[in-house]
């Protein structure tokens, strides 16, 4: 099984979800027609908005086909969280526990 890389990645001046692997047109379908990610030329990589509902997609839609390496989107939404507490709590929590978030936490 592959591991996928989550990491944060600001493109185009908004906070996402950098989704980054092995070039593999399996993985790449799931990435954008499961999961609605977009490919960046100019950052090399997968990525979506970085909100609760894009994580949780990125986990169901990768669920038993890669492996989820989330450390360095945990660390920043941590330090996101410090400076301001109301905008990481979801994905942070959802990335530490290793499941879906809910769908009444919110990433904004």
């Amino acid at each position: 099984m592959e591991t996928v890389k989550l990491r944060p990645l600001f493109h185009k001046e908004r906070a996402c979800i950098g989704i980054y692997s092995q070039l593999s047109g399996r993985l790449n379908y799931h990435f954008q027609k499961k999961a609605g990610a977009n490919w960046s030329q100019a950052k090399k990589c997968w990525y979506v908005p970085c909100t609760e509902k894009n994580y949780e997609l990125l986990v169901k839609s990768l669920k038993g086909i890669a492996t989820l390496d989330v450390e360095e989107l945990k660390k920043y939404l941590l330090e996101r969280k410090k400076s301001d507490p109301s905008k990481a709590s979801a994905i942070y929590q959802a990335a530490n526990q290793r499941r879906p978030v809910r769908k009444s936490d919110t990433c904004k």
